[in-house]
């Protein structure tokens, strides 16, 4: 928050990693934007298994 504002920030500039992550996921698949069907994604987070639904 900046003076009382919700500011969006850069998954890139995200303290927190789990957003980090989905950032070098999106890195291995390219453009979520070009993604035209339902697909599930995964990537190891910390040891752990993690699965992302990406829908168009």
């Amino acid at each position: 928050m900046t003076n009382s504002k919700t500011k969006r920030l850069a998954a890139a500039d995200s303290l927190d990693t789990s957003f980090q992550q989905l950032l070098s996921l999106q890195q291995q698949v390219g453009d979520f934007h070009k993604i035209q069907d339902k697909q599930q994604l995964t990537f190891d987070f910390k040891g752990d298994r993690q699965f992302v639904k990406v829908t168009p």
